[in-house]
């Protein structure tokens, strides 16, 4: 007789353990958890940080050989410009109160060069058809073709 009661007792007990198991793993797989953090990013990373508005400080080109280079600002160009680049992956330039155009920009991290000159990560932006490098400095947004030309913007 009390054979027997153990003997149901250690089934009861293999019993509930096999079924927590199984519920274990059942819970555990079917949450994708992966599919869930692909879709997140880190709030440092820079497709977050380059989310906003930003406006237009100043443009500087650099002329090869001649060791000079020339200076746009919005008061010398009489333009207010602002860069809006948005969480759909959209950017939204402004002048003067209207939209002048509209592309689809895309950060690759992958491509990240440490070690800049600046000391600075950077990152290469795809706007459209342009490949910049893109360097952000607190609320200072760079951009760069890495020839000749460097655009300023501040977060506004």
């Amino acid at each position: 007789m009390l054979g027997d009661n153990l003997r149901i007792l250690k089934y009861k007990i293999m019993k509930a353990l096999l079924f927590n198991l199984l519920a274990t793993c059942f819970i555990t797989t079917s949450c994708h958890r992966n599919d869930l953090l692909d879709d997140m990013e880190p709030a440092d990373s820079p497709q977050k940080a380059i989310v906003g508005k930003w406006d237009w400080k100043e443009t500087i080109y650099y002329e090869r050989g001649a060791g000079a280079s020339v200076h746009y600002t919005p008061a010398s160009e009489a333009i207010v410009r602002q860069y809006v680049f948005g969480n759909d992956g959209n950017l939204h330039i402004i002048e003067n109160g209207d939209e002048v155009a509209r592309h689809i920009y895309h950060i690759t991290t992958s491509a990240k060069l440490t070690g800049s000159s600046a000391g600075y990560d950077e990152f290469l932006l795809k706007i459209g058809p342009d490949l910049l490098y893109i360097l952000s400095i607190k609320d200072t947004l760079i951009l760069s073709n890495r020839l000749n030309r460097t655009d300023y913007y501040i977060r506004k």
